[in-house]
């Protein structure tokens, strides 16, 4: 075949996109050892299926060897409690997809493999997605998951589990605490002079919905917001800017600071030991 002829499974495979699955194939390869030979030993763990997790450029460009391979990832089935947690964001190494095979069936992103583009091309394609923006949440799923900042240890276990918790009971209560943090967009942290400093001085910048979308006036998040702050301990080697928090919609956060900050993902922060 001459470098610009089109592969035979080209044509089939411009039909799949990001999130598009089949149940035809109910295992994934995954390694749990090596052997005396240095080779990894592969093995087989049970799917329901199949999803493709690769960008749908990806997935229908064909050319070089490199452009031959697609990730797909494990398709599971979990039960009530553990798919409420992933709806609500606290199980991020699950997604979802809008037309899964059954019900409490999500996306295990945490068993991946590659296979050639001919494999998936001789299987049934379901479709996972109807919607762009549905499938814009899964892409930002699988960003999530891998594209996250990781903190220092010790302020992730010693303030933000702590700040987590109190967030979390918080938020879903129909109270000037919860209306609060749900008036919250999203929050980011900065430490200064550096993460890696012996001494980190940590700012909390917490980014509101659009004005016209605020669940309660500003003056009353920041009342709640500074309660919570104000009970935390703060481990050796951190310690607040003055002041500890910022309340800011998008529009007045400078490019600045938000490059120089960064977001919290609360669904990948530990809960406190025992707790």
């Amino acid at each position: 075949m001459g470098s610009d002829e089109a592969p035979a499974w080209a044509g089939i495979l411009r039909e799949w996109r990001q999130g598009d699955y089949t149940v035809e194939i109910d295992h994934i390869l995954l390694a749990n050892g090596r052997g005396e030979d240095g080779f990894l030993e592969p093995v087989a763990g049970t799917a329901i299926g199949l999803v493709v997790i690769s960008q749908t450029c990806d997935v229908v460009n064909y050319g070089n060897s490199d452009k031959e391979w697609v990730t797909v990832a494990a398709l599971i089935k979990i039960d009530e409690a553990q798919l409420t947690n992933v709806q609500r964001g606290r199980a991020p190494t699950w997604t979802t997809l809008e037309r899964p095979p059954a019900e409490n069936v999500v996306v295990n992103l945490n068993q991946i493999m590659t296979i050639h583009k001919s494999v998936l091309a001789k299987v049934r394609r379901e479709v996972g997605f109807d919607t762009d923006a549905t499938r814009i949440r899964f892409a930002d799923a699988l960003a999530r998951k891998h594209g996250r900042f990781a903190f220092p240890d010790v302020f992730s276990e010693q303030v933000l589990s702590d700040l987590r918790k109190r967030v979390t009971e918080a938020h879903k209560k129909d109270s000037d605490q919860g209306k609060a943090y749900r008036s919250i967009f999203s929050t980011r942290v900065s430490g200064a002079p550096n993460w890696d400093n012996a001494e980190v001085t940590v700012g909390f910048r917490f980014v509101l919905v659009p004005e016209a979308e605020l669940q309660i006036e500003r003056s009353k998040i920041s009342e709640v917001v500074g309660t919570h702050l104000q009970k935390i301990k703060w481990p050796e080697g951190f310690k607040p800017e003055n002041p500890p928090f910022v309340l800011q919609t998008e529009d007045e956060m400078s490019a600045k600071e938000w490059l120089e900050s960064q977001e919290v993902d609360w669904g990948f922060i530990s809960w406190p030991s025992g707790g």
